[in-house]
């Protein structure tokens, strides 16, 4: 089984979703090596984590910076990488899928307390990928 996951927060590891995505390649990639597949938002020098040598990383360049490139990785960058990867499943560890895929999907969301405290929703731009 070749799983593809959305790297978002790999590269940010002092956060709670970083630890998560980091915890979860470590298991992964004992159980599949090779068959891990990571995107990851950055660039030509952006550089993948060490000690996961059993996971696959690619980069995917968000066009914009902030919410609205972010955006743009959840919705496009993922798709995208699936079209070309051909995985059997996406994992998106967060609270943030494509909108439409033809590869099963699963999300892991850890809370909603976005939608559920008014002070925390933000703008349009934090609503479209919260």
């Amino acid at each position: 089984m070749h799983v593809l996951v959305n790297g978002w927060f790999v590269n940010q590891p002092y956060t709670g979703s970083g630890q998560y995505v980091r915890n979860l390649l470590r298991q992964l990639q004992q159980v599949w090596p090779g068959g891990v597949s990571v995107v990851i938002p950055g660039n030509e020098e952006t550089g993948r984590p060490e000690g996961f040598d059993g996971c696959r990383f690619f980069v995917a360049k968000p066009p914009l910076p902030g919410a609205l490139g972010k955006v743009f990785f959840e919705y496009e960058a993922i798709s995208k990488a699936a079209d070309n990867l051909k995985p059997d499943v996406i994992h998106i560890p967060y609270f943030g899928p494509p909108l439409g895929s033809n590869v099963p999907l699963v999300v892991t969301v850890h809370d909603i307390i976005q939608l559920v405290v008014p002070g925390l929703k933000g703008g349009q731009i934090g609503r479209a990928h919260v």
